[in-house]
C-alpha cells in the first residue's frame, strides 16, 4: 500500500484469548496487538516481526508477549511489553534475533532457552525482574551487543542472569550499559571461553557474579537523559 504507520497510527489487532499463530517465512510490519493468551504472538520459522508493539496481559509467569519457537525467528524494532511473563521467548531454536527493540515493564525482558547463534543487539531492556534470562545447555555463540539494560536507580533485579544452569560458552558480551541491579551479571560458574569486554556497569549492587571484567569495561555514570520519561540517551562520557 505504500504506507509506513508508526505508533498510534498502526492497525491494532486484539487478539484476546485466542492464539495468535503465524506460519514460515513471513514479515509483519507496523501491526500493535494485544493478547491475554500464553504463547502471546507465537511465530514460525523464519519469522521477522517489524516495527510491531505486543503487549500481553497473561497472569502465567512463563507466559511470553512474543515467542519464537522455531528457529530464525527475528524481532527488529519492536516494543514488548509483560508484566506477568516474558517479552521475547527464544525457545529451543537456532539463529533467533532481537534488534533495535524497547522491552519493558516484564518479570523477563528477554528468556534464551537451548539456543545458539542469537543476537541481541541494540536494544534497550528496561524495567524488568531480569534483563536477560539464559538457560539449559546448548547456548553456543551468543552474542550480546550494544544494549541498554536498566533496572531501577535503586537497584533491583539482574541484568543477565546466567545462574540457573550451564551458561552460555563460546559468546561475545560487547559494548553494552548494565544499570541499576542488584547482581548485574550473574553466572553460574566462570567460562572463560566467553569474551567481556567494553562494558559499562554502574549502579549495581554487584556488577559481576562468576564473570571477570573485561580490560575496557568501566564503571561510568552513563547520564541517561531521563529515565522516568523512557528517554535512556546518555550525557555520560562512556
Amino acid at each position: 500500500r505504500g504506507d509506513n504507520p508508526t505508533s498510534t497510527n498502526r492497525p491494532t489487532l486484539v487478539c484476546g484469548a485466542n492464539a495468535m499463530t503465524i506460519s514460515n517465512n513471513n514479515i509483519w510490519r507496523n501491526f500493535i496487538f494485544t493478547t491475554s493468551q500464553i504463547s502471546g504472538v507465537n511465530t514460525g520459522q523464519g519469522m521477522i516481526l517489524e516495527n510491531v508493539k505486543v503487549t500481553s496481559t497473561n497472569a502465567t509467569s512463563t507466559n511470553a508477549a512474543i515467542n519464537f519457537p522455531s528457529a530464525y525467528g527475528r524481532a527488529i524494532n519492536c516494543e514488548v511489553i509483560n508484566a506477568s511473563g516474558i517479552g521475547i521467548k527464544m525457545n529451543n531454536t537456532s539463529g533467533t534475533s532481537a534488534i533495535g527493540c524497547y522491552i519493558h515493564g516484564c518479570t523477563t525482558g528477554i528468556s534464551v532457552t537451548g539456543v545458539s547463534e542469537t543476537i541481541i543487539a541494540y536494544n534497550i531492556i528496561s524495567g524488568n525482574t531480569t534483563g536477560i534470562l539464559l538457560t539449559t545447555t546448548g547456548l553456543n555463540g551468543l552474542q550480546i551487543l550494544n544494549n541498554t539494560i536498566f533496572g531501577a536507580e535503586t537497584p533491583a533485579g539482574t541484568g543477565i542472569d546466567g545462574s540457573t544452569a550451564t551458561a552460555p560458552v563460546r559468546s561475545i558480551f560487547m559494548n553494552n550499559i548494565i544499570y541499576g541491579f542488584t547482581t548485574g551479571v550473574n553466572w553460574q560458574a566462570s567460562s572463560p571461553d566467553n569474551w567481556w569486554d567494553y562494558n559499562d556497569f554502574f549502579n549495581n549492587t554487584t556488577d559481576r557474579t562468576n564473570v571477570t571484567a573485561g580490560p575496557n569495561d568501566v564503571a561510568v555514570n552513563p547520564g541517561f537523559t531521563n529515565t522516568a520519561g523512557n528517554d535512556f540517551s546518555i550525557t555520560g562520557a562512556i
